[in-house]
């Protein structure tokens, strides 16, 4: 799932994006979709499978109090 559909990072300074991409990337949440060209005009970013079990980890802990 592209994490701009998930509604991700619409309204955060740039600066601040980048700074959580490089977070996220680094910590295998995300990747790229086209990770042989990281400077493609084509490159977006998807959720990990890592990632997805992070999210599912958070939105249950929310639901538990």
């Amino acid at each position: 799932m592209p994490i701009a559909e998930a509604g991700i990072f619409v309204y955060l300074p740039c600066l601040i994006k980048m700074i959580l991409i490089a977070k996220l990337l680094n910590d295998k949440l995300i990747e790229w979709t086209i990770p042989e060209k990281p400077n493609s005009s084509k490159q977006k970013y998807r959720i990990t499978d890592k990632g997805k079990l992070f999210c599912q980890m958070i939105k249950n802990s929310g639901e538990n109090k």
